[in-house]
This record gives structure tokens, C-alpha cells and sequence, in this order.
């Protein structure tokens, strides 16, 4: 996941917390990728705050139109975490962290 933004939480009353969510992926990733990403990332929100998850809005970043990348650069340094970084590593299928375990 290269970033989140635009995180919205909305108070319904006592215990009743909704948010949404728009996130930054690689635009190579798969559909069932993707799935099991939203997936996590709503259960360890919904585990860790209480806080359902219901919108999850997807950006896929181009990585494979060099062109393309190298006038992106503009944004590149205010993107917070790497898929790559630890903290984010925790939340990506396959990477043997604490989600992984929720799927199965």
C-alpha cells in the first residue's frame, strides 16, 4: 500500500462508528489481491478501534509507464509508507503478518 487519505469516521451513536477510506496501490496487483487487502485492512481497523469499515476506495499508481512515473515524482515525496516499510507490510496478504492469520 503506498498511501491512505481522505479518512472519514462518522459517529452514529453510542458504539456505532462507520469510516471510509481512500488508499494507494500498485497498479499491478490482482483482483484477489486487492480483495484480500480490503479484507484485512477491515478487520484490523474493526479489531484495533471498533471502527467499521464500510468504504474502501481503491487508486491504482502506475508503475509501468516510465514516462508517466518520472512526472509523478511530484507526489512521490508525500506518499507515507512503502510496500516495502514494515508498517505496511503487516497489512499486505501474503506477508505472513498478523492479517494473514484473520483470513484463515
Amino acid at each position: 500500500m503506498n498511501g491512505v487519505f481522505d479518512l472519514a469516521i462518522h459517529n452514529y451513536g453510542k458504539e456505532k462508528l462507520i469510516g471510509s477510506a481512500h488508499i494507494e496501490i500498485p497498479d499491478a496487483l490482482t483482483a484477489a489481491w486487492v480483495d484480500n487487502l480490503q479484507r484485512a485492512i477491515t478487520s484490523k481497523v474493526l479489531a484495533d478501534t471498533g471502527i467499521e469499515m464500510l468504504g474502501i476506495t481503491i487508486y491504482a499508481v502506475n508503475s509501468s509507464d516510465t514516462e508517466a512515473v518520472g512526472h509523478a515524482g511530484i507526489h512521490s515525496e508525500n506518499r507515507r509508507g512503502k510496500p516495502d516499510d514494515p508498517g505496511c507490510a503487516r497489512l499486505l496478504p501474503g506477508s505472513g503478518g498478523q492479517n494473514d492469520q484473520l483470513r484463515r
